[in-house]
């Protein structure tokens, strides 16, 4: 049975994560991943914020929707003291990120669960997690559900993150409406909004970040 880190400190795993960022850029780790093709259905705009996210904590991170293991893959590379990222595999991704996580040397840091989200929740403590990103499953009901199981995970003055929240995905917008109109969401205050700044859809909202108080 997949046994889940949560809070504890795995030390090993620490200084390896650490020792790979202590010299690293955004643009050396950016340079590393394009190397080995890792892909990123992340803009940059959002990659950046969330290399800078992980450098200032050096916290553990817990991520919905692994796809190709480029998020997770950052992450480790920003120096987060542990990645874990759960995701159901329906998208035949999870060959090509183990092989993406195996080329970069971070397939012990980044720890996977292969499972549905609503599924795993008791493996994660509560308030234990310095960055939780919900990019899982983009329909239904799933969304708003990811929120109310996930959120509780941010430890204090961590932060949650929504993705492709006004990106073509109206689920992601109706759940975070619903879920900010619950109790739960007054534990948390808006911080700001990561836009795409490609050219091609400039100033769309992709990435909407929340701070736990």
């Amino acid at each position: 049975a997949f046994v889940v880190s949560s809070c504890l400190h795995n030390f090993g795993i620490c200084r390896i994560a650490i020792g790979l960022s202590l010299t690293m850029t955004f643009a050396d780790a950016r340079a590393l991943l394009d190397r080995h093709a890792v892909v990123s259905i992340m803009t940059l705009d959002e990659q950046r914020f969330i290399w800078d996210a992980v450098q200032a904590a050096r916290g553990a991170v817990l991520e919905i929707g692994t796809a190709y293991g480029g998020t997770a893959a950052l992450c480790a590379l920003a120096g987060a003291r542990s990645i874990e990222t759960i995701d159901n595999w329906r998208s035949g991704a999870r060959r090509q990120c183990e092989q993406n996580l195996a080329r970069l040397g971070l397939m012990d840091i980044v720890q996977q669960v292969a499972a549905e989200s609503a599924d795993v929740v008791t493996q994660f403590a509560d308030e234990c997690y310095s960055l939780v990103i919900i990019d899982g499953d983009h329909s239904g009901d799933v969304p708003f559900v990811d929120l109310c199981l996930y959120a509780a995970k941010v430890m204090p003055k961590g932060l949650l993150l929504v993705d492709d929240i006004a990106n073509g995905y109206p689920a992601i917008t109706r759940g975070r409406m619903r879920w900010l109109r619950t109790p739960q969401a007054r534990q948390v205050t808006f911080q700001r909004a990561v836009s795409n700044n490609e050219a091609h859809c400039h100033d769309v909202v992709k990435l909407c970040v929340f701070a736990r108080h």
